[in-house]
């Protein structure tokens, strides 16, 4: 299963080089196409933008208190997913999607060691070990809304910000490998600490260069499928690696034994 987050800016103008590598991709052969097969295939794209979603777009009309990313499965599915902030309950789901930013009371205490009589989750030893994380946090313009959507359904005019696959074990494998295929270093895939939601959509929104691997966050962990992670990547790296696939080792031999197991 695959999921696509692309966070495209809805309201900025055309960028022709993308769209016009998108279309040419539209008229490959099925060989081309299927030439890494067994990656994530159900691809979703989202974006945040100030335009108002399509009418088909799924989202939560009033203010919800559920965890966001059992939505991004759904945009896996094929289903395209609207987020407002004022329909979003979850400081920690608001922060993640870039409306805006964690406040540090209380959620150093929630991090660490909790604060009067409340237990904490202990992700952060002390809470100044928390405040740290939480000025670290990136920070993005927030957008009236934030869309995950297929990048099938994607009009031309629209170039997304990032990409983001489900993935499991064996998956993984191949898109960390062909992150760094092109490139002389060896640290191409960021592995950091966070909110479920803060790694897969959050990372990938101020991250223009660097693939996140995500989902590794343990309360992320109860509403998404126990085998998945999220690996996001920017448009514009999700493009040359997908350039790469033809002559990379998705071609070849061992990666055809892994897909029979898929």
């Amino acid at each position: 299963m695959g999921s696509l987050f692309s966070s495209a800016k809805l309201d900025e103008p055309k960028k022709c080089d993308y769209n016009q590598r998108r279309k040419l991709r539209r008229r490959e052969t099925d060989e081309q196409q299927n030439s890494g097969g067994n990656l994530p295939e159900n691809t979703a794209g989202g974006g945040d933008s100030n335009r108002s979603p399509s009418p088909e777009a799924q989202g939560w009309e009033t203010e919800h208190h559920g965890c966001i990313l059992p939505r991004l499965e759904d945009a896996a599915e094929g289903k395209t997913v609207v987020f407002q902030a004022h329909t979003n309950a979850c400081p920690g789901s608001r922060a993640g999607l870039g409306f805006e930013k964690l406040s540090i009371d209380p959620m150093a205490a929630l991090l660490s060691k909790g604060k009067e009589g409340h237990g904490g989750m202990a992700y952060k030893k002390t809470p100044d070990l928390a405040v740290s994380y939480l000025h670290s946090l990136p920070e993005t313009v927030p957008s009236k809304y934030v869309i995950f959507q297929p990048l099938d359904k994607l009009s031309d005019a629209v170039v997304p910000t990032a990409v983001i696959f489900l993935v499991n074990a064996d998956q993984l494998s191949a898109l960390v490998t062909l992150a760094n295929y092109d490139r002389p270093n060896q640290d191409n895939v960021k592995v950091l600490f966070g909110a479920g939601c803060v790694q897969a959509v959050l990372y990938s929104m101020c991250d223009t260069e660097a693939c996140i691997l995500g989902l590794t966050d343990p309360s992320a962990r109860l509403p998404i499928s126990k085998d998945l992670l999220s690996f996001s990547i920017p448009y514009a790296r999700f493009l040359e690696m997908e350039d790469n696939v033809p002559e990379s080792f998705l071609t070849g031999e061992t990666w055809r034994q892994i897909q029979k197991r898929l």
